[in-house]
């Protein structure tokens, strides 16, 4: 069911509407090409940093932040804003709501908090499920950290030493010698 959602960023009012299957497996694979190796550099600095949690939280997220700006490029940005708009409403006074998309560049200008607020709810109104969790839920922010926390907690814990004869292969008597 596509219900629309609506939010006040910067004394704006902004319906959105879900993507259309079709739209949005589209829109996932693109983000899932820019989130994936993101999310991977970040785990990997996470893994790397042997500080307290943290240090290991701002290295994996300094991390991802240079891989997400290294790949990202306009014509993402672009295709992902435009396909948004098309299914957002500016409420405004009386009965207009036209669709963001036919004042976009207007409405816009030299507005880019709002911008990124509103892109961030289409985001979430389009994508909360798929990424685990609305953005726009009271304590969205705090599980999150949450789960971080524990991921760098379990990826920081020594493993436990072997006290047994590994039998993938059998011990060496001797050396060979030529």
């Amino acid at each position: 069911m596509r219900t629309p959602q609506e939010k006040l960023i910067c004394g704006s009012v902004y319906r959105v509407t879900p993507l259309g299957a079709k739209a949005g497996r589209v829109m996932a694979v693109r983000l899932l090409k820019l989130l994936g190796p993101m999310t991977a550099s970040f785990v990997d600095g996470v893994v790397r940093d042997s500080s307290d949690g943290t240090g290991a939280l701002a290295i994996g997220a300094s991390d991802a932040i240079r891989e997400l700006t290294q790949r990202i490029a306009t014509a993402d940005v672009e295709t992902i804003s435009d396909e948004l708009a098309k299914t957002t409403v500016l409420v405004l006074d009386g009965d207009r709501e036209p669709l963001l998309s036919s004042l976009f560049d207007d409405h816009f200008a030299a507005r880019y908090d709002a911008y990124t607020q509103w892109l961030a709810f289409a985001l979430t109104v389009n994508f909360s499920s798929f990424f685990g969790a609305s953005a726009a839920e009271p304590g969205a922010a705090a599980g999150l950290w949450q789960r971080l926390s524990q991921l760098v907690e379990s990826l920081s814990k020594s493993p436990i030493p072997s006290t047994g004869t590994s039998t993938a292969s059998p011990p060496r008597e001797s050396t060979p010698t030529a």
